[in-house]
């Protein structure tokens, strides 16, 4: 059976070969060293990337660029993009959603993390009428929790916990096939999984109270 393939974008080189590295068991990899030669390599390879998997700070032509690329070229069908990008890089996490990033994954990752990020976005660009009900979960934890988990309230430093804790929990996904509305899923959890969510979420909070972004927002 033909392997689907990845493109890989990274300026530094140790990450493309670890992150090929980590995939080529059970995907074709293909790298490249920055957006435009991406970009090259798609001109001519149109229909055969089932995932992008792309850093956002490079040179010559950046992750966003890229982004733009790919949603002018693949108008009707692009292919999933995971953005991978650091902790102190979350002020360009949002932009990049934006710029229509399908998920991001922060460093430094999880192989796991990653091999499950890709197998989820390939299996959503399948079905398209999805959602993920943890995130419903996590917002909703987050909002009883607020004031216990101790960081600042407003709609930035809210969003940034929610995606950072999104990024450590496992997806639950209903769908809506053929237009059909989507199923309401149970949403309660046995106690022992409970306290893991919320000790994640609690680990999340104190990254967000180390770096709140708010100041750069207000």
């Amino acid at each position: 059976m033909e392997k689907q393939k990845i493109l890989i974008v990274d300026d530094e080189e140790v990450s493309r070969e670890m992150l090929k590295n980590l995939l080529e068991a059970e995907y074709e990899c293909v790298t490249a060293e920055n957006g435009r030669k991406a970009m090259e390599w798609m001109e001519s390879h149109q229909d055969e990337i089932e995932v992008v998997l792309t850093d956002l700070v490079m040179p010559v032509m950046d992750g966003f660029e890229l982004l733009d690329y790919i949603a002018d070229r693949y108008q009707e069908s692009p292919p999933p993009i995971i953005v991978i990008t650091a902790y102190n890089e979350q002020d360009l996490v949002q932009k990049a959603l934006l710029h229509g990033a399908s998920e991001v994954v922060i460093k430094p990752y999880e192989p796991a993390v990653v091999k499950k990020r890709i197998e989820n976005v390939i299996a959503l660009n399948e079905t398209r009428s999805v959602h993920n009900v943890m995130e419903d979960i996590i917002r909703e934890e987050i909002d009883k929790n607020i004031d216990a988990l101790g960081i600042c309230q407003c709609p930035v430093c809210r969003k940034d916990l929610l995606t950072l804790a999104l990024n450590k929990v496992q997806p639950k996904y209903v769908t809506s096939w053929k237009g059909a509305l989507l199923t309401k899923m149970d949403n309660s959890f046995d106690s022992t999984s409970q306290i893991q969510l919320i000790a994640e979420i609690t680990h999340c909070a104190e990254m967000v109270k180390q770096r709140p972004r708010h100041s750069v927002e207000n």
